[in-house]
Parts: C-alpha cells; structure tokens; sequence
C-alpha cells in the first residue's frame, strides 16, 4: 500500500473507525502476501534482484485478461474459477470444504511455512514463471502462452491457497483479540 492514503475517502456509514478502513485494507494486502507470492521471488543466488511477476509477460492465448503473471495468479484464476454463481457462493464453497484436520494442519504451520509453499509454487516448472539450472530460477525468455489447460492445471491449488489463507488468518485474528 505505497503511497499516501486517505482513509475517510474511503468511509460511507460514519460509525465505521476510518482505522478499521486502513486495517482492512492492509489486511487484504497481507492475504495477498500469504496467498500468492508470483512477485519479488528472489530466485538466482548470482543476481538477488528478483524477478517480478508483473514483469512475466507477455501472457497471450486469450483465456486470462491479463498481460502479467502475477495478475493471473491474484485474480484471473479466481475469476474464472467462481463461475456464475459469483464470489459469496464461490467463498461459502471453499469455506465448507475445509475440514478440522485442515484447520488443524494449517494453524500448525508458521510463516516460515507459508512463505515456503508459495515460493515452492511459485518456481514449479508448470507455472512457468521461471526455468531452473542448476541452482538458480531465471526468468524464461518471450512470452507464455496461457490457454484453459492452465487453469484446469491451477485452479485447484489456488483455492487450496485460498483456503490456508482464509484459517491462517482467522487464527491470526483470533490470537489478537484474545491477546496472544
């Protein structure tokens, strides 16, 4: 969230904490972050700029919107795999999917953990966000060629994602409210 910010723009129903506004805000960004992480993967121990899936482009094929990678991933996905029935629908599904041993899994794990399952992700070679030689991920030259294969491919791990990020950080919450 760069840049300056004015909450009040923001705020419709005045008994709504303009803070509450910012919050949420911040705490989309940090879902993101634990979701999907297709941008500053630093992936070549020779060169630690990272690479940047706004940058992965171009995408062509016509299934996806976007030019960019990293939008595929943070939206396209999930926009083409909420089908009709919109996103409230789409949500009450993965959210009746998880299981106890789900949550109970998923809570264990630390943030080290997330991190580490989207960067494995994010390099997979069927991402295509990067080629791997011997011991770095370098950025694949030309384009990718996204076609509904990709999403058949995806779609499933995303809301997997999804659904970690959705009990992680109800956890979250919870330990902050209850002052843990």
């Amino acid at each position: 969230m760069g840049g300056s910010y004015n909450a009040d723009a923001d705020v419709i129903d005045p008994k709504i904490d303009p803070l509450l506004v910012v919050a949420t805000k911040r705490l989309y960004t940090t879902v993101d972050e634990m979701v999907f992480r297709t941008d500053r993967v630093t992936t070549n121990p020779k060169d630690p700029t990272p690479l940047n899936g706004n940058n992965v482009k171009p995408i062509t094929g016509g299934f996806y919107r976007s030019a960019n990678l990293h939008s595929v991933w943070d939206s396209g996905i999930i926009k083409n795999a909420e089908g009709d029935d919109g996103w409230r629908a789409y949500a009450d599904n993965l959210k009746d999917a998880i299981t106890p041993a789900d949550q109970a899994s998923w809570i264990a794990s630390g943030s080290v953990d997330w991190a580490q399952e989207s960067y494995l992700i994010t390099t997979g070679p069927d991402v295509r966000y990067c080629e791997w030689d011997a011991d770095s991920c370098n950025a694949l030259p030309g384009g990718r060629k996204l076609l509904e294969s990709y999403q058949d491919e995806f779609a499933d791990e995303v809301e997997v994602r999804l659904q970690k990020a959705g009990v992680r950080l109800a956890e979250q919450i919870r330990k902050s409210l209850h002052g843990q």
